[in-house]
């Protein structure tokens, strides 16, 4: 709950830039775009590719709404269906681009660190903790490498083996963490520090992630605004500079 309240908090700002700047758009193309279109009907004055698409735009709300509304909840609730009945292949294509596959490792490895703890702190055997905490996971990669260190301790090794065996999965601290706790007979103490480990190594990396985001995010709403307002001061320069040179 703690993480994901942080996760909400950290994408709290983002999402709100997103509305804005689609609520200025909105604003632009319904309140803005059609009075200036008007005058530039009126001079016939040649409008740019953009400036063109603008208007389009701005015709297309105007004239259209109710269609464009029904389209928009049709969509969502398409989006929305398609959800539920392909969570995992679409969670899988967002989960998968470079930085968020990163972080959702680590939120993985805390989530399986922190089960395993509770588990085999409640005197339950390591294999029927190690099945109970593989459903807990969000990559599947992780998933399936916790089945396979599963099978390698039934097979007489250890749980350390099976992580060497994946270690681009697991970090190499908590292969080290691992081995002493297995060499000590307290496994579930060694979960516990990895679980701390990796929460911080989680926190690490959302400020990471945010603080990457929030630059980008303006950006692209800076470029965007910008494109607008060039599409609509350019044919505006573009008259003035005709009747400066008449």
């Amino acid at each position: 709950m703690e993480f994901t309240d942080s996760l909400k908090s950290a994408l709290t700002y983002p999402i709100i830039i997103l509305i804005l700047f689609f609520g200025v758009l909105l604003l632009i193309l319904v309140v803005v775009v059609p009075k200036i279109a008007t005058v530039f009907n009126q001079l016939r004055v040649q409008l740019p590719l953009p400036t063109r698409v603008l208007i389009f735009l701005s015709d297309l709300i105007l004239h259209y709404t109710i269609p464009l509304i029904i389209a928009f909840a049709a969509s969502v609730t398409l989006i929305i269906f398609m959800y539920k009945k392909k969570k995992h292949l679409l969670l899988g294509v967002i989960f998968s681009m470079p930085v968020i596959s990163n972080l959702i490792k680590e939120i993985d490895l805390a989530k399986f660190s922190r089960s395993m703890y509770l588990l085999l702190s409640s005197g339950i055997t390591i294999t029927n903790a190690l099945e109970l905490a593989k459903d807990v996971v969000i990559r599947r990669d992780v998933s399936g490498s916790i089945s396979y260190a599963q099978e390698t301790i039934l097979s007489g090794k250890k749980l350390s083996d099976a992580f060497k065996d994946r270690k681009s999965l697991f970090p190499g601290i908590v292969v080290k963490i691992v081995e002493a706790g297995e060499k000590t007979g307290t496994l579930d103490k060694s979960m516990e520090e990895i679980s701390s480990y990796m929460d911080y190594q989680v926190a690490a990396s959302l400020k990471k992630v945010v603080a990457l985001l929030e630059p980008l995010m303006l950006v692209f709403v800076g470029v965007l605004v910008g494109g607008m307002m060039f599409s609509i001061i350019s044919p505006i320069y573009g008259l003035i500079s005709q009747v400066g040179g008449g």
